[in-house]
């Protein structure tokens, strides 16, 4: 009965009372964020940009995240990246990220690369190589935007921006595509470099 445990509390030195209250406030902080989650369903659920099957990207953890909206239900918010992980997020937590929402008929996300080259390289040369070997790549959608701009520079180098956008529903990480753009930018340096020694010598 209750008043067998509360003289095996009492007897153990425990206050009931305090138990009591913690226990009331527990349940309360629960309630509170069950029903902000569910009140961010709702809101989520009247937002034209967060149907099923729309694109979304978001900041978690510092990581940039591109996933498929697969459910939204009073609780969470669950997401399908591109490299095919399953992502609950909490409804009241999905609303406060940055998102931004990509309907299926927009074929193209944006994806930028900070580089930089030595500044004794002929940089008009090297934009348009650059340009170049950014339209080789079949992932790269719009190509009429693809962008190779200066950032900064300084005596010894030029920063670059390197823009291009690609195709969500390939189903190909955009940490994967940029990490392919990088290697091959790597290499062209590289040709670059000796080409220039060449010319020294």
């Amino acid at each position: 009965s209750f008043l067998s445990i509360y003289i095996s509390f009492s007897v153990a030195g425990i206050d009931i009372g305090l138990l009591m209250g913690g226990i009331t406030i527990g349940v309360g902080f629960a309630f509170r964020q069950t029903l902000s989650n569910m009140v961010s369903g709702i809101v989520i659920f009247s937002t034209e940009e967060y149907k099923l099957g729309n694109i979304v990207e978001m900041k978690i953890g510092g990581d940039t995240l591109y996933g498929v909206i697969e459910e939204v239900n009073m609780k969470n918010v669950i997401l399908r990246s591109f490299d095919m992980r399953k992502i609950v997020i909490p409804n009241e937590n999905f609303l406060k990220q940055s998102v931004r929402a990509y309907r299926p008929e927009e074929d193209f996300l944006r994806i930028e690369i900070l580089t930089s080259v030595d500044a004794s390289f002929d940089i008009n040369a090297v934009l348009q190589q650059i340009l170049a070997l950014m339209n080789t790549y079949a992932f790269i959608s719009k190509k009429e935007y693809n962008q190779v701009l200066i950032d900064s520079f300084d005596d010894k180098h030029v920063k670059l921006k390197v823009t291009f956008f690609y195709n969500p529903t390939a189903g190909y990480p955009a940490e994967v595509l940029k990490s392919v753009v990088q290697i091959n930018l790597l290499d062209l340096y590289k040709k670059m470099t000796h080409e220039l020694k060449k010319e020294v010598k």
